[in-house]
């Protein structure tokens, strides 16, 4: 098996899919984790590590934002049919009043709105934003995978649980698993254990160990959001 997903991932180095990535495989009970490439493109670049540390990105709606928001409907302090504004009230959006938990996790909020063009803005400017966008669309109608959905899921979390969505997450959830190298500060840990993401043009330098989706990276410098984790 080894073998064969060294010769699918050594391609990909080739064609420069990307410079380096790290394989896990769980059989029969058995994990193995290899290692391929490295961090760059550039000659010199560090070797991918098996411990190597990610930028998560999306993964963070589902683990640990929306998974924290199931364990406290399972707690039974949030319920699907529980309205966004019983624990966002500055929501203002001209729907609020339908606005369910529900629409949260599933997604369904077409919001007219862009997040990556408030980059540049102030954190509460940004959740500003998000707090007065109309909708394309009614909630429930259409599918819309956008950040402001688990930006306000995430904040209906510490609402509930009193706690910083980080704090709550280690708690809950990274903890209790092991996830020992899964955070959402990755300055936790040495720079030469985390694989860079790219060279980002907007920061204009080699991004390693910072959030790289610009909305988010901008709302982290006052909060924490449910969309960046690295693991």
């Amino acid at each position: 098996m080894e073998n064969r997903i060294a010769i699918i991932v050594n391609k990909a180095i080739e064609k420069q899919t990307f410079p380096g990535c790290v394989v896990a495989v769980i059989k029969n009970g058995k994990r193995s984790i290899f290692p391929f490439g490295k961090y760059t493109y550039d000659v010199d670049a560090r070797s991918m590590r098996a411990d190597s540390i990610f930028d998560v990105a999306s993964i963070t709606k589902s683990i640990p934002t929306a998974s924290l928001a199931l364990l406290l409907i399972d707690r039974g302090e949030l319920r699907l049919d529980d309205k966004l504004i019983s624990y966002i009230p500055e929501f203002q959006n001209p729907d609020r009043e339908e606005v369910l938990i529900w629409h949260l996790l599933t997604h369904t909020l077409d919001f007219d709105l862009r997040l990556s063009s408030l980059k540049d803005q102030e954190p509460d400017t940004i959740l500003e934003h998000i707090f007065t966008a109309r909708l394309k669309s009614k909630p429930g109608i259409t599918y819309a995978y956008v950040n402001a959905t688990s930006v306000l899921l995430g904040l209906v979390i510490e609402r509930i649980s009193r706690k910083p969505l980080d704090v709550f997450a280690a708690e809950e959830f990274f903890t209790p698993l092991g996830m020992k190298r899964t955070t959402f500060h990755p300055s936790l840990f040495p720079k030469e254990e985390i694989a860079p993401t790219e060279f980002d043009t907007w920061r204009e330098r080699l991004i390693q160990g910072e959030v790289h989706d610009e909305s988010a990276h901008s709302l982290s410098k006052k909060y924490i959001v449910g969309k960046p984790a690295f693991g």
